[in-house]
């Protein structure tokens, strides 16, 4: 897809609470497996007054996701890569899309440890304990970006432990 010219993305990591990396001899590191394991739902919501006819996204998880648009599940990823790679998925987003309100909504998931299904990437800064990154062209002018303006709340369902409360 030719949505996206080349350089650095728009978009920002998101997640429900700031990466637990730290320093660990000359490498960053994640806290233990357990600490870092956690799933994220995340949704933004947006009124468009026309379709375009197309919407180039693309996105990418520190896990795995889920992309929602209006209810209908459009994509997983990211695939599996080798270390030190990290794809960045990208599809259509116009045949979701309807006229008025529009809800984006992501179930992430960040493993906390390798699983046969995906590999840690390795910790820097703002990767290593979850995340997850989007940007969608509405049109020339305007982008869909992942940023402050999304929410994000931690889901325990997935998490191994017992209920709260």
């Amino acid at each position: 897809m030719d949505g996206f010219p080349a350089g650095r993305w728009q978009a920002r990591w998101i997640w429900c609470e700031a990466p637990r990396i730290g320093m660990r001899g000359l490498r960053f590191e994640a806290e233990s497996p357990e600490a870092v394991q956690a799933t994220v739902l995340l949704r933004r919501s947006i009124n468009l007054t026309a379709i375009p006819a197309r919407v180039p996204a693309r996105m990418t998880a520190d896990g795995r996701y889920v992309l929602f648009v209006n209810e209908t599940e459009v994509c997983r990823g990211p695939i599996r890569a080798g270390a030190g790679r990290l794809f960045a998925d990208e599809i259509d987003l116009a045949p979701q899309l309807r006229i008025g309100h529009n809800v984006i909504a992501v179930m992430a998931r960040h493993p906390g440890h390798p699983t046969p299904w995906w590999a840690p990437f390795p910790a820097t800064l703002q990767l290593g304990a979850g995340g997850f990154v989007f940007e969608a062209r509405l049109d020339e002018r305007h982008t869909l970006v992942s940023d402050a303006g999304w929410r994000a709340l931690r889901c325990h369902a997935f998490d191994g432990q017992p209920p709260r409360g």
